[in-house]
Parts: C-alpha cells; sequence; structure tokens
C-alpha cells in the first residue's frame, strides 16, 4: 500500500473512530466535569483516544511496519504495552482506577519497552535504560495531563508523528 493511501486512511480511520468513541462515550454518560485539574468548561466526553489507537493499529497492521524496520523483537512489545495502556485507559474511563495503580502499570509499560530497546541495541547501559523508563513513563503521563485540554494530546501526537 502507498504511503499517502495509508495516511489517508489512518486520518479517515481516526475521525470515524473517534467520533464512534465519543458517541458512545456521551451515550454511557463518560464525561470529564470540568473543574480546577481540567481546561474545558463544559462536560467533554471521555475515550476519544480510543479511535486514534485503533486506527494506528490497524494501519501498523495494513502497512507491514516490521518490513520497514521495526523488527518483531521492538514491534510486539511495543504493540502490546499500547494495548495495555488502551485497556487500562478503557477501564478507567468506566471505572476510575487509582493514581498508583495506573502509574504501576504505564511503569510496568515503560520497562518493558526500554528492556525491547535494549535487545534491540537502542539504548545501551543501566543508566540510560533507568533514565529511558523514567522518560517514557513522564511522556505517558504528560499525554495523560493533557488529554483533558480538549483536543491537546492528539494535535501534539499529530505533530510528532508529522
Amino acid at each position: 500500500m502507498h504511503i499517502l493511501q495509508l495516511f489517508g486512511l489512518t486520518v479517515m480511520g481516526s475521525f470515524v473512530l473517534t467520533g464512534a468513541a465519543t458517541w458512545y462515550a456521551r451515550s454511557r454518560g463518560l464525561l470529564d466535569h470540568p473543574g480546577e485539574r481540567h481546561s474545558h468548561v463544559e462536560p467533554t466526553p471521555r475515550g476519544g483516544g480510543a479511535g486514534l489507537v485503533l486506527a494506528f493499529l490497524a494501519s501498523a497492521g495494513f502497512s507491514g511496519v516490521g518490513s520497514a524496520g521495526l523488527s518483531g523483537a521492538l514491534l510486539q512489545p511495543l504493540l502490546a504495552g499500547l494495548a495495555v495502556l488502551a485497556l487500562m485507559g478503557w477501564w478507567d474511563d468506566h471505572h476510575d482506577l487509582s493514581a498508583r495503580l495506573r502509574f504501576f502499570v504505564q511503569l510496568a509499560v515503560s520497562l518493558l519497552l526500554v528492556w525491547s530497546l535494549s535487545r534491540s541495541g537502542w539504548v545501551v547501559g543501566g543508566l540510560q535504560a533507568a533514565l529511558a523508563v523514567l522518560f517514557v513513563a513522564w511522556m505517558i503521563n504528560l499525554y495523560n495531563f493533557m488529554d483533558g485540554s480538549n483536543g491537546m494530546a492528539a494535535s501534539q501526537g499529530v505533530f510528532v508523528c508529522a
């Protein structure tokens, strides 16, 4: 599949699936209400990121990412970690999870990713690995923080990926 076709399908899939996820959230009453930890001024549906994750996973499957340079040794833990974080986010949207539990899972996923990177030769040395684990966990939390900012996480994701 040509890269522009894949890009178009991913954008379209993200648009449609995010719309479906926000419709689902509204119909189930899964809303974040305005407060001191949120920047929005009206109730906002939770879980719109599920559409982006599903579109990404679908495009990764169609693109043959493994043939584009990511080995299975790195790709499988990356996709597994993404799936774990997405499932935890879905569960948290439906039943509030403690910050401690979420952080523990985020740290475990970060450790898995960095371990995979070290096996691929991308991360060398204990200090570099420890800093990489903390960085990945910090980035996950940064995106979770931005998620309460009406599309900031999605726009930053698009910017970084572009």
